[in-house]
């Protein structure tokens, strides 16, 4: 059995967590783990089972959130935790992010729509009431022309902003969707003051899309003119999952 200086920052974390510290062939050699919470002192990750199988979470901000890396086989994992620890925190109706984007995306070259960022809201990940918050931030360079930003979730178009060739600075575009008691029924709205764009379609549409299966939200731009640029400069999808 691996020991570990009390004294040191890990065995500090361990002994308020309260958790076995094992290397990852001890870890690995149980069989049919259930209900366990380890720390891998091989892999310096901790680790829980649940029939038979491990996964781990990736810790940010004091707490654990789902999208850490995935378990390898090799490890003892399936390499599916964050589809495991999504659905837990579902059930749990925990609210969690599914992704965030913070590497810079430049669009530019054409005036087609063209789509810049997709992420995938797992099946089931809202229930019958589950809400799902889109944040995302543009940039804007040259005065050319207008760009518009849409957001589209299931690939109904959910916003869309029409800003105008003088805004160059940063924009920020949140919408709000939400099941109304049914994971077929929703509605959505922007969640920002749209003073200085013009509205692209709907502001307040409603959907009928299947959350029970996976829908992908796709971020997307259209420029005016060609020879403009525009950047997607953070991007986040987060749920909230019915209680």
């Amino acid at each position: 059995m691996t020991q570990l200086n009390d004294c040191s920052a890990i065995g500090r974390r361990i002994a308020l967590l309260n958790v076995e510290p094992l290397t990852t062939a001890e870890r690995t050699a149980i069989v049919s783990p259930h209900n366990i919470v380890v720390f891998d002192t091989t892999l310096l990750k901790l680790f829980f089972a649940q029939n038979g199988v491990w996964s781990t979470q990736a810790e940010s901000g004091g707490g654990y959130v789902p999208g850490g890396a995935d378990v390898a086989i090799v490890d003892g994992g399936t390499g599916a935790s964050t589809a495991l620890i999504a659905a837990r925190a579902a059930n749990l109706g925990f609210a969690h992010f599914i992704a965030r984007q913070t590497t810079l995306i430049t669009h530019t070259g054409t005036t087609g729509e063209t789509t810049l960022l997709t992420v995938t809201v797992p099946a089931g990940a809202m229930g019958a009431n589950g809400i799902v918050i889109i944040k995302a931030f543009w940039e804007f360079v040259g005065t050319a022309g207008t760009r518009t930003p849409r957001i589209k979730f299931g690939g109904t178009q959910i916003m869309g902003i029409v800003w105008l060739s003088t805004y160059i600075s940063i924009k920020p575009d949140d919408t709000v969707i939400w099941n109304v008691n049914s994971e077929s029924a929703q509605r959505s709205a922007p969640a920002n003051n749209v003073t200085g764009g013009t509205p692209s379609g709907n502001l307040f549409p409603t959907a009928a899309i299947n959350t029970a299966n996976a829908v992908n939200v796709t971020f997307t731009m259209t420029l005016g003119n060609a020879g403009d640029t525009a950047k997607l400069s953070f991007a986040s999808v987060e749920v909230i999952p019915s209680n």
